[in-house]
């Protein structure tokens, strides 16, 4: 029967012989595994090797909402109110002021040309396309028999021009104690009439009055090429008051009541 020792060295043996296997076995692995990567690595090397494409854009085109069949109002985003449009803002003007006459060259830009309190010509701007002569002037010539009667000074506007913008603006001081007065403008001859001279006349109500300024104001599409002035307009009418119910005597009910 084997005594301890020699069981001690049989050990001892296999367990030498053990862990040179196992050193054994580990170096191979290192040898056999040295020169591979990793497949995290190959996947990367892969990547690299392939082109990227180039970037791509969408493009999205508006579409249209087709409302439901039932009439229901399709669900769409609330839109921003509209701002309100700016106002225009008007640009100073050369003014002329005078007693009597004005002649000048006026272009794009107009001008406000005023024969002393008795009144005023405005030429806005856009009205003249290129520079015009202009001649504004009070008048000392009389209405004709068969034109409406003038209520103060006429004044004359030349030339025969029509505006290429905004209308012309014409401002009277209304005469003391008329409120409603109407402007004369004349008219050329009608041409489809043979031998027809006759002066003709038109009546152009006012675009306002200003009873506090006593000031009359008047738009023209042209200036006539001649003298305008007041008539007498028709006043507007005064509204009815409406008649008060009469009242019963005191102490009697109305017919028809109990």
């Amino acid at each position: 029967m084997p005594t301890w020792v020699e069981r001690y060295s049989r050990i001892e043996r296999w367990l030498g012989a053990l862990a040179s296997a196992m050193a054994l076995a580990l170096a191979l692995d290192t040898v056999s595994c040295g020169g591979s990567k990793s497949p995290a690595e190959q996947a990367g090397s892969e990547e690299s090797a392939i082109e990227s494409p180039p970037p791509s854009f969408e493009v999205t085109m508006p579409q249209e909402v087709e409302e439901p069949a039932d009439g229901g109002a399709a669900e769409s985003k609330a839109e921003p109110a509209p701002s309100e449009p700016e106002k225009a803002i008007r640009r100073p003007q050369p003014t002329f002021s005078t007693d009597q006459e004005i002649a000048t060259t006026l272009g794009e830009s107009g001008a406000i040309i005023k024969l002393g309190a008795i009144a005023t010509l405005r030429i806005p701007e856009g009205a003249l396309r290129d520079g015009k002569n202009i001649r504004v002037a009070l008048s000392s010539s009389s209405p004709s028999k068969a034109a409406p009667p003038a209520l103060g000074p006429s004044l004359t506007l030349e030339p025969k021009l029509r505006s290429a913008g905004p209308p012309f603006e014409v401002t009277f001081s209304l005469p003391e104690g008329v409120n409603a007065v109407e402007l004369v403008v004349p008219m050329a001859p009608d041409s489809t009439k043979k031998g027809s001279s006759k002066a003709e006349y038109r009546r152009v109500a006012p675009k306002k009055i200003d009873v506090k300024k006593k000031q009359a104001l008047f738009e023209l599409d042209e200036l006539p090429g001649g003298d305008v002035y007041l008539t007498k307009g028709t006043p507007p009418p005064t509204p009815a008051k409406e008649s008060a119910a009469p009242a019963s005597p005191t102490g009697k009910a109305p017919a028809g009541t109990k």
